[in-house]
């Protein structure tokens, strides 16, 4: 059971840190709302995605937030003994290093242990998750757009084309470009989805039968007369950009990157994918205990540059 000394530091510092991590949190999350709602919105999805994708997005704006929550809740929780004159109280009531050690090793064990379990562990996991309510709303917005006589689909990136699905159940491909404009019927269309090597979903349409006139711009020739017996195209889902930029590795559990990145006989760009997704989740928990350290001891040391005693350059 930790002294009444260590629980008292122990709080000081954890307060500021727990304020400072709903704080940025916070801001993070608002950012990813507004995100994640222009995603939604320009697939034409049904607004009750977002709450979903929201959660699954808040491990790893959690691993985010913790080395800037660590940096302001140690210099706000060292600035305030400080300034309460209660380290200097301590040392003079015969307080050693070991009563700063101990709630600091406490405090950056529990953050080390918290960070990387999140990590390693709720990251991949909640990124999964995420990859397949992407998945689900991507068709459920192109099963909406793909009923017969329902308004026809502009893909995102693709102003100049359109595609609708008449009454009759043909497929119409209608695209305007510089070079002039085409008009295309399809007998029959099947559409799946994918992933792009970065976790990106794409929608994948098959068209068999095509039939149409492409009509040049002026001065380029008459009409042209198209027949192709299958046709294929894809259009990427609009992502929400993100602060780090996924890699495909990021689904991946840590035990399978650290073998992909030891293999010799695996592609470099793989190899190399899950180094830096690895790098990644080793990094931002040491990053948060680190900062936590830095912060304190820079208060410290400014304090003692200010004061100029022994017991403050000893403590700096």
């Amino acid at each position: 059971m930790p002294s009444i000394l260590t629980r008292y530091l122990l709080r000081r510092w954890l307060t500021p840190f727990l304020g400072a991590i709903i704080f940025y949190g916070l801001l993070l999350i608002a950012w990813e709302t507004v995100a994640l709602s222009r995603e939604i919105f320009s697939q034409g999805a049904a607004l009750r995605w977002l709450l979903p994708l929201l959660l699954l997005s808040l491990p790893e704006t959690f691993s985010m937030v913790i080395p800037m929550a660590a940096v302001l809740g140690g210099l706000l929780g060292t600035q305030q003994l400080m300034e309460g004159s209660e380290l200097v109280a301590a040392q003079g009531l015969g307080a050693g290093r070991r009563t700063w050690f101990v709630p600091w090793s406490i405090l950056g064990t529990s953050l080390l242990v918290m960070a990387s379990l999140n990590a390693h562990i709720l990251v991949p996991a909640a990124a999964g998750f995420q990859r397949t309510l992407r998945h689900r709303m991507a068709d459920e917005a192109m099963a909406k757009f793909l009923r017969p006589g329902s308004p026809p689909w502009h893909p995102l990136g693709s102003p100049g084309s359109a595609f609708w699905l008449s009454g009759t159940g043909q497929f119409h491909i209608m695209e305007a470009k510089a070079s002039g404009i085409q008009h295309l019927t399809a007998s029959r269309m099947t559409y799946a989805l994918g992933n792009t090597p970065t976790g990106q979903v794409e929608i994948q349409l098959f068209l068999e039968d095509l039939r149409g006139t492409s009509y040049p711009a002026s001065g380029g020739g008459g009409p042209v007369q198209i027949k192709e017996e299958q046709h294929f195209q894809r259009f990427l889902v609009p992502y929400a950009p993100r602060l780090l930029t996924p890699l495909a590795m990021r689904y991946a559990p840590s035990g399978a990157l650290l073998r992909i990145w030891r293999d010799p006989r695996a592609p470099m760009p793989q190899r190399w994918g899950s180094a830096v997704e690895l790098g990644r989740r080793l990094t931002l928990p040491l990053a948060g205990l680190s900062c936590c350290c830095w912060a304190s001891a820079w208060v410290s040391a400014m304090r003692a540059s200010t004061a100029g005693g022994p017991s403050s350059r000893a403590w700096a």
